[in-house]
């Protein structure tokens, strides 16, 4: 099974994910939050003229101005995910 999917033009590699959550800003505002596990990057340090190796957390946010459109995407996405970890 693909652990990779577009929910509503959103595509995730689902196998990378640790957290997936609907974000109240405000009234009219609404976020998909995802959450994605740390993973590790050389990254070059200009001051040391070396590469460091460093702790990189990326998460993605999908905003949306109707709560039943975000609450569908988010469920979705869960489902996804529990598809996959199972």
């Amino acid at each position: 099974m693909s652990e990779i999917r577009t929910t509503d033009g959103i595509t995730i590699d689902y196998s990378k994910v640790i957290g997936i959550e609907l974000d109240y800003k405000s009234q009219h505002s609404l976020e998909v939050r995802v959450i994605f596990a740390t993973r590790k990057e050389y990254i070059y340090n200009p001051n040391t003229e070396s590469f460091e190796l460093t702790d990189i957390t990326d998460e993605a946010r999908f905003k949306f101005a109707e709560y039943p459109v975000a609450k569908r995407i988010v469920d979705e996405m869960k489902e996804n995910w529990r598809a996959i970890t199972e």
